[in-house]
């Protein structure tokens, strides 16, 4: 088996220039064998993202809020991964938890923007 920074650094240049499919899929090995790792749980959620594989966007994220819950970034990543897949009521709930807990956090206030035009 590889050691975790090879792994690690591998994400990392995949994502440089971007090649967020392989990015994607080497997060994937990396957190079969290294599932603890939360820093990489939000880099593959943005790999998985990016690579428009929504699901495995949404549920690496959720993994991640289990974990650390006022990880803003997060709450921001999956909020736009859950308006990308058009559930708004989730998206916005996120959001808000985003934006009580940084009120000036301008990603999240952007979106919530986007949202409310949405309604």
């Amino acid at each position: 088996g590889r050691h975790p920074e090879v792994l690690r650094l591998m994400v990392k240049m995949a994502m440089r220039p971007p090649d967020y499919d392989r990015a994607s899929r080497l997060s994937e090995k990396y957190l079969e064998r290294y599932p603890f790792d939360s820093r990489m749980l939000l880099i593959a959620s943005f790999c998985f993202k990016k690579a428009k594989r929504y699901g495995d966007a949404v549920d690496t994220g959720e993994r991640l809020r289990l974990r650390e819950p006022d990880n803003l970034e997060n709450l921001v990543l999956l909020a736009e991964v859950y308006f990308r897949i058009n559930d708004f009521r989730r998206a916005e709930v996120l959001l808000e938890e985003a934006i009580a807990r940084n009120p000036g956090f301008t990603r999240a206030l952007r979106l919530r923007d986007k949202l409310r035009v949405l309604k």
